[in-house]
């Protein structure tokens, strides 16, 4: 027979903690969080108390010994000593005598269930999409933070079969946070699916899903840059809400950099004041890039008395701070203190760049040689630091070394040799040269040539032949002295499938043929495969294939791993391979309004249509909006099998011992090959 209990209102400051009678030990936790919702919703559930008597005569009184809602009462008196609640402020609560007091706090304790984090994130979900309420009131509500209930949105949109392993303990928090960091499921599945279990920390599985993009707190120019501003130029920005720094990730380089160089533009305009010949500016230089270059001859003055007296301080301060940080780091006695660590780093880090900057300023160039010189802006940056800029003065081309020779004979210097490489900085020869801008941008190049990966993965993957020959390819290249400086090749060896760049590069991939003829192979492997998982490892069920099905198993797999995504048109190791098996893009791509068309300036469209069809069925394009000529573009370009240059196959003549040009093999014509014809690419590579 249930027991109808006695409710009454109490005053918050008369409750106390229960001397003996409440069962759930420990320390209680959470008290902050708890009183945020308290004072959001109210108490929602009364506790329940025994009422008791203290002191004597006048000064006797009752309290109320909370059996069941410790941490509620703890809430509560923190919520009257911020202010939050009045002194006498009065709450319901549920009247037990002492007897009942051990089994009702175990009855309470026993019988709730504490929510899966998983369901909190799904109904903070179902609140905003489903009730249309905004994060900012969802949390003002449960009394939370507004980044609280968008992380928890976050997180409950990644894949439900991954949240099901989360609930299920496979999966831990810190997993599923690095998982959120993309909203693509099938992104979400390949990433975990495909990595060890070794591979699974949360570190590899960020990695894995940001791996083509770039970090606002490690790439430099991204961090240089930020997301604030590469948004307002028109950018998109994934933020990681997760990250205490307020990690972003930036895919678009072409558009980064472009901005990057337009905010080092002025520091470059300094540097050109100081007299050289040319000053370049460029977002990214690559480590080995100024190796090209002849340095102009510099002297180094003697530094002035005040020059002289910062100098020696910094360098004793230099060597105090190395004494000091190594008796920290030595004392085993007590334990680091981290923050007198960081401090006495921190200014090691600006004793070292200010001491840089001094003897910096005590080089010199002579002003004739400079003129014959010149200097790169670029930015750098060490891992966990700021971004900085950096300059690359003294720099000298071949084509330029002669003159600065003259002026170095006149100044009485000694000539700097011929000892650069020929062609120099490329970057710097290019704007010599007045090359022409790229034809396409780099998202479409990426695009386009994400496709043309496809395409050469579903041929190839049809071919067991030159699957195995690109595979040997790529290892005998590893060992052979023949080829061992020539490891031009776009298989990924080390065993990464290149899905996620290809789907990253090219949106309207998927549906694609390419893309639809691979997932079928896919599937029909992946079931033959897990109907002999139970009879042992991958490796026993591998062997017992025969050999011919191995190989059709092995150009599957070698195709997957093709990565030819390319953001610059530039001849490559995907070219041969085109040339080998003999693509023809036409048969794997069309021109569309969404996937090309309306990416490319109308300019771009009458060229398209003029090459495919006539100048008469292109000229009045020029005369239609935008929108009205991509789509007209669109129904004049419908089999015509045009191309854009990127995807056009170029014609290489396969060279003999001689100089003599030969036949292609046999097998491949200017049609190319279809996946549906994997045997001729087999005999074409055998005949080459």
């Amino acid at each position: 027979m249930t027991k109808t209990r006695e409710k009454r209102m109490i005053k918050v400051r008369d409750m106390v903690p229960s001397p003996e009678r409440n069962v759930r030990g420990g320390e209680r936790t959470g008290i902050e969080e708890l009183a945020e919702l308290i004072y959001a919703q109210d108490l929602l559930h009364p506790p329940t108390v025994v009422p008791a008597k203290v002191g004597k005569g006048k000064k006797a009184r009752t309290v109320y010994e909370t059996d069941a809602g410790e941490r509620r009462r703890l809430a509560m008196f923190l919520l009257i000593d911020q202010g939050r609640w009045p002194e006498d402020k009065e709450i319901e609560a549920n009247i037990a005598e002492p007897e009942e007091g051990v089994e009702l706090s175990l009855g309470e304790n026993v019988g709730s269930q504490p929510m899966h984090p998983v369901d909190a994130y799904i109904a903070f979900r179902k609140l905003i999409e489903t009730e249309g309420k905004s994060p900012a009131d969802v949390a003002e509500h449960f009394g939370v933070k507004e980044v609280t209930v968008l992380r928890r949105m976050k997180l409950a949109n990644v894949a439900p079969e991954l949240l099901d392993l989360y609930r299920q303990g496979d999966i831990d928090t810190e997993q599923v946070m690095a998982l959120a960091v993309t909203d693509d499921h099938e992104a979400q599945r390949r990433v975990w699916e495909h990595a060890s279990p070794w591979e699974r920390d949360a570190t590899n599985l960020r990695a894995a899903l940001t791996h083509a993009e770039f970090s606002t707190l490690l790439d430099p120019v991204a961090a240089w840059v930020g997301a604030e501003a590469f948004e307002a130029a028109g950018g998109s920005v994934r933020r990681d809400l997760f990250s205490d720094e307020g990690e972003a990730f930036i895919a678009d380089r072409e558009l980064l950099d472009r901005i990057a160089a337009d905010m080092l533009q002025p520091f470059a305009e300094q540097v050109k004041a100081e007299g050289w010949g040319w000053v370049e500016v460029r977002a990214r230089v690559a480590p080995n890039a100024l190796l090209g270059f002849n340095r102009c001859p510099n002297e180094r003055r003697e530094p002035t008395d005040h020059e002289a007296t910062q100098i020696t301080a910094l360098e004793q301060r230099l060597e105090q701070l190395d004494g000091e940080l190594q008796a920290l780091y030595d004392d085993e006695s007590e334990e680091l203190d981290e923050d007198k660590v960081g401090a006495l780093e921190a200014e090691n880090e600006r004793c070292v760049a200010d001491l840089e900057a001094l003897q910096a300023s005590l080089l010199r160039w002579n002003e004739d040689m400079i003129a014959h010189a010149g200097a790169v802006v670029t930015l750098g940056k060490e891992r966990g630091k700021e971004p900085v800029i950096v300059v690359h003065r003294g720099l000298v081309v071949p084509e330029d070394r002669e003159a600065l020779n003259e002026a170095a004979v006149a100044a009485g210097v000694e000539p700097i040799p011929a000892t650069a490489r020929l062609g120099g900085h490329p970057a710097v020869q290019q704007a010599k040269a007045s090359a022409p801008k790229p034809e396409y941008a780099e998202s479409l190049m990426r695009k386009l040539t994400a496709h043309r990966t496809a395409a050469l993965q579903a041929v190839i993957a049809g071919s067991p032949q030159v699957a195995t020959a690109l595979l040997v390819e790529r290892l005998v290249s590893e060992w052979c002295d023949e080829y061992l400086y020539n490891r031009s090749s776009c298989l990924k060896v080390t065993a990464t499938d290149a899905e996620h760049a290809l789907t990253l590069a090219a949106d309207d991939l998927a549906g694609s043929k390419a893309w639809t003829e691979l997932q079928a192979r896919k599937e029909q492997w992946t079931q033959r495969l897990a109907a002999t998982k139970a009879d042992g490892t991958l490796l026993q069920a591998l062997l017992a294939l025969p050999l011919l099905d191995l190989h059709e198993l092995l150009a599957l797999s070698v195709a997957l791993m093709i990565d030819a995504v390319q953001a610059r048109a530039a001849q490559g190791p995907a070219d041969t391979i085109a040339q080998v098996i003999g693509l023809d893009m036409a048969d794997w791509w069309a021109p569309t309004a969404g996937g090309f068309l309306a990416q490319v300036p109308k300019a771009k469209l009458v060229e398209a249509v003029t090459e495919a069809v006539s100048e008469d069925a292109a000229k009045p394009l020029g005369a239609l909006k935008k929108v009205q000529a991509v789509v007209e573009a669109e129904r004049l370009l419908a089999g015509t099998r045009w191309l854009p240059a990127p995807l056009r196959a170029p014609r290489f003549d396969l060279q003999a011992q001689g100089d003599d040009e030969v036949d292609p093999p046999e097998g491949v014509g200017e049609a190319g090959l279809t996946a549906d014809e994997p045997a001729a690419a087999d005999e074409a590579l055998a005949a080459a």
